[in-house]
């Protein structure tokens, strides 16, 4: 599963009323998204929360979590000190602009070296998609390193790299989809590389633009 950083407090709903946004339903099913292992949350152009995917969810409940909608209506509400206004302005530059906005950050635990990758994809006029999925994950130091290829080689022998985002899937037995940013392999692709397009950007970069026509 890959969360949210330190800094937002956002937390799952007791009870999961939500409703899937209409502006996305010419680009994605509701299950697709559900299904994508990265966690996803969607906001209307006020930023306030309006659908998150069961990845979101399992985080924040398997770290304690409660959630009160009241408490944090909008994705700003759950972020303290000055990040707040510098993630106000982020989503009302991509708003504004129809740019993608992405940057990097660590989130690590005691026995986990984690960093992660935050994508925000702007539908202007109505809101935002909001993905965070992992760069790298590795034991803490003394715990050896992890054997990255073993990690995503396929049933056939492949590694899956996504065309647009340039990120690689991780198989898996569950109906979950999974990728990941192996930075190594954006610089140099692997010698066992087979492209593929992630749930995400089939949505946002290839069916949006085939709805608008």
């Amino acid at each position: 599963m890959w969360y949210p950083p330190p800094s937002l407090a956002m937390q799952p709903r007791q009870s999961p009323a939500r409703t899937f946004p209409d502006f996305l339903r010419p680009a994605f099913q509701p299950t697709a998204l559900e299904r994508v292992d990265s966690t996803v949350a969607v906001l209307d152009a006020q930023a306030a929360i309006l659908w998150t995917n069961p990845a979101w969810d399992d985080f924040a409940r398997a770290n304690g979590a409660s959630f009160n909608l009241d408490a944090y209506p909008t994705y700003l509400d759950g972020i303290a000190g000055p990040l707040r206004a510098f993630y106000a302005d982020v989503f009302e530059q991509a708003l504004a602009r129809g740019t993608v906005f992405e940057q990097d950050y660590e989130c690590s635990a005691a026995d986990v070296i984690r960093r992660y990758r935050m994508r925000v994809l702007p539908y202007p006029a109505h809101g935002l998609l909001v993905e965070h999925t992992p760069i790298a994950v590795s034991p803490a130091p003394d715990g050896g390193e992890l054997a990255v290829e073993a990690h995503f080689l396929d049933e056939n022998g492949h590694i899956v790299q996504c065309s647009n985002c340039r990120r690689v899937k991780r198989p898996g037995a569950s109906d979950s989809e999974s990728w990941a940013w192996v930075p190594a392999w954006v610089t140099r692709s692997h010698p066992r590389t087979s492209h593929g397009i992630c749930t995400p950007c089939v949505g946002f970069y290839w069916r949006r633009g085939r709805s608008r026509r």
